[in-house]
């Protein structure tokens, strides 16, 4: 006879502890041990991204380009290496950091290590890198503006933001032409210095670890009276609430309709990632249900709080047949309506309750999860395990009267913004 084990409640998360320390120059590091496996993970962040750039695509050519050519290694070279050490180095930009990340083998830290060293703090930049990247990444745009969800996404960040905000600005075709590797470099030469990154180092760690990453870049000297220029952040909304952009030839429209919340530290933040995923938050949700389920107007709806450096947004995206826009968006409506002026049922409260806190374990579940984490929440200057503490008490203990106060407070339908591409 099979004994089914009995559902336990979700208690206090046990996370690796993370040891703050510094390399011999003074760089911050920051030490995550886990597990036997033989790997390590070295994660370098540089505390600069699209935000500090002054022309459009600079921030992501500069880290991709990082990586096309070194003062010891062409393109090619550095390819092979990764391969035949079998070690992995990706890239990637946030609005204000940019983070390169190693992984490798331990008994192939110090060559890997020597290969890290060299993309962070000798590249060279080629120019015939450059200009395939140029030909291939302009392609990429060209073949991506034209889709409807792109198009109402910035669509979006230009209401939220302004048209001259921070990051309502959107990027055009022409911007390829002006883009020079003279901007690049110098981009390069203000922001990758020492004193503007910090380490993570993370997996099977020991003295001779510590050791390698200290004797690499533990010698690479502070730049005197660096001071960093710290991006303006604008914000200049829209005054219209609606925004429609014709699109003839598509097929189907694009919606997506948001609004700015709060900032990322706001003690509302929890309880309202509840009434988020009871809205269009995972398959079962309202909008799922009642526009996906019941009307078949679109294959999929999503609510989604999403994170900036600064602050939190609330988006609702779909696409759909042209003919469906418009009772499409009247039924997102009576969802949100129906929010501001009912109690969400008990039982839908449970069964929402038990999905995020499944959630909740799946996110921090493996090593490299939990160094993301770790990460993540640096630099958004909050703190792990508390932020998970604080997510699954909120969770665990938020009321149907709560989340209908809540509602009147954040998921009014006056206050987002609605844009819809294609054609109706």
């Amino acid at each position: 006879m099979i004994t089914i084990p009995e559902i336990q409640p979700i208690g206090e998360f046990m996370f690796p502890e993370k040891e703050v320390s510094a390399l011999s120059n003074g760089c911050p590091l920051s030490i995550i041990p886990f597990g036997p496996e033989e790997m390590v993970r070295i994660d370098c962040v540089v505390g600069t991204g699209p935000l500090c750039q002054s022309h459009f695509f600079v921030a992501s050519f500069t880290h991709k380009l990082m990586r096309e050519g070194t003062m010891h290694h062409t393109s090619k070279e550095i390819s092979e290496m990764l391969d035949f050490y079998g070690a992995s180095f990706v890239s990637n930009t946030m609005d204000n950091h940019t983070v390169f990340t190693l992984l490798t083998l331990k008994r192939h830290l110090k060559v890997m290590l020597d290969l890290f060293y060299e993309i962070l703090f000798e590249p060279t930049f080629p120019e015939n890198e450059f200009e395939l990247m140029l030909a291939s990444e302009r392609q990429s745009f060209k073949m991506n503006e034209s889709r409807v969800s792109v198009m109402a996404n910035r669509g979006l960040k230009r209401c939220i933001y302004g048209e001259n905000g921070s990051l309502g600005k959107a990027p055009k075709e022409e911007d390829y032409d002006t883009l020079t590797l003279d901007q690049i470099r110098s981009f390069y030469q203000q922001y990758y210095v020492i004193n503007n990154c910090q380490f993570f180092l993370s997996g099977n760690i020991g003295d001779e670890v510590r050791d390698a990453l200290n004797a690499r870049f533990g010698s690479v000297c502070f730049v005197d009276g660096y001071h960093k220029k710290e991006p303006e952040y604008i914000v200049a909304p829209s005054t219209e609430k609606k925004l429609f952009v014709p699109k003839d030839d598509s097929v189907q429209s694009a919606i997506f309709v948001g609004r700015r919340l709060f900032d990322l530290t706001h003690p509302d933040f929890h309880k309202v990632s509840v009434l988020n995923t009871i809205l269009g938050g995972y398959f079962g949700s309202r909008l799922m249900s009642n526009i996906r389920e019941d009307k078949g107007y679109t294959y999929g709806i999503n609510s989604i709080l999403r994170r900036t450096s600064k602050e939190v947004l609330s988006v609702i995206a779909t696409q759909a047949a042209n003919q469906y826009v418009h009772p499409l968006l009247e039924e997102l409506y009576k969802e949100m309506d129906r929010l501001c002026n009912e109690l969400v049922p008990l039982e839908e409260l449970e069964t929402v309750k038990n999905y995020m806190l499944g959630d909740i374990l799946r996110s921090a579940d493996g090593s490299f999860t939990v160094v993301d984490a770790y990460i993540g929440m640096t630099l958004e200057h909050l703190k792990l395990p508390k932020f998970y503490h604080e997510k699954t008490l909120a969770i665990q203990s938020v009321t149907s009267e709560e989340l209908l106060e809540l509602a009147k407070k954040y998921f009014r339908k006056e206050d987002y913004y609605e844009v819809v591409v294609g054609k109706i």
